[in-house]
């Protein structure tokens, strides 16, 4: 099941970035206590960096959405249900390199100093890493633990809602493309009239952009065929389910010996000033047997706690 069939509430989440840093940095459980600050610099937060037409674009586009923070606390505390600690997990992420990805909420959950990421992801967050290179990834587990994997592409909103696949960078007066690669490739499928236009061994030097443009190509039908949506929003779900697919091919053929967690969404890029946010897609573990299973209710259960309270 998708997070876009949650409640509206849901979408209402309290994690200004610093509180972000100071939790990931302990192993501590946040108390009832400190939530009415926690709300009431989210809603400060949220005032700033969304106007009523972005907000609204967005749950139009993608559905519920959440803070990182929210979103990886709640994977977590599933992912401590079941066995394994934060400090006994390896994270990995397969996501686009693109510095906003990097520099703002998401990254640091994964790369606080104490718990590095190891990157699979290249343009569009395609996992380009491989077999080869989860083989790497899972190699480096903490013994007896766990690999724990977020994914998927990214996207612009506009602070005004109007521009899908746009966003304001830190230092630029006009907003610029996000993702720039997929807003490129759909922009150069839309101008070719030859299937499948590209193929990466035709490419050696851009062939990440190669096997972007050849999955826009497949996608545009299905992109053409879907009424109401954003033709970027709707390549945006076609390739968190690429991006998923490549995984779970890399990890069949890497064949590691450890439970592999594995949350996938889109994530939403804002302005500058402003928090991320997360459309959740797909939450699933992975296990050494090749057993797979769906967390997604376990997930939202836990994202319940996180939105109305903490035990």
């Amino acid at each position: 099941r998708r997070a876009s069939q949650e409640s509206p509430k849901r979408q209402r989440s309290f994690s200004p970035v610093a509180a972000l840093k100071r939790m990931f940095s302990s192993s501590k459980k946040l108390s009832a206590s400190s939530l009415p600050s926690l709300r009431d610099e989210t809603s400060r937060v949220h005032a700033h960096a969304q106007s009523p037409g972005r907000g609204a674009a967005i749950a139009l586009q993608f559905g519920a959405t959440h803070e990182p923070r929210v979103a990886a606390t709640a994977a977590l505390s599933v992912a401590r249900d079941g066995g394994f600690a934060k400090e006994k997990l390896l994270f990995s992420s397969s996501t686009c390199p693109d510095e906003i990805c990097c520099a703002k909420a998401w990254e640091p959950l994964f790369d606080n100093g104490v718990l590095p990421a190891f990157r699979l992801g290249g343009l569009a967050g395609l996992p380009f890493a491989g077999a080869t290179g989860f083989r790497a990834y899972a190699s480096h587990a903490p013994d007896g633990g766990g690999l724990f994997v977020f994914y998927g592409p990214h996207v612009g909103v506009s602070s005004d809602g109007a521009r899908i696949g746009a966003v304001a960078r830190e230092g630029q007066a006009k907003e610029s493309g996000a993702c720039g690669a997929c807003v490129g490739a759909l922009a150069w499928a839309r101008q070719q009239t030859c299937q499948p236009c590209v193929q990466p061994a035709d490419a050696p030097g851009d062939y990440q952009m190669a096997c972007v443009k050849q999955a826009v190509v497949r996608h545009l039908p299905a992109i053409d065929a879907t009424e109401g949506k954003d033709e970027v929003a709707v390549l945006c779900d076609k390739l968190c389910d690429d991006i998923r697919a490549g995984l779970l091919e890399a990890i069949d053929k890497a064949c590691p010996g450890q439970p592999a967690y594995l949350l996938g969404g889109i994530q939403i890029n804002g302005p500058t000033e402003g928090p991320e946010l997360l459309a959740i897609r797909h939450f699933e573990l992975r296990a050494p047997d090749g057993t797979l299973t769906d967390k997604m209710a376990a997930l939202e259960r836990a994202l319940d706690l996180q939105v109305n309270g903490f035990n």
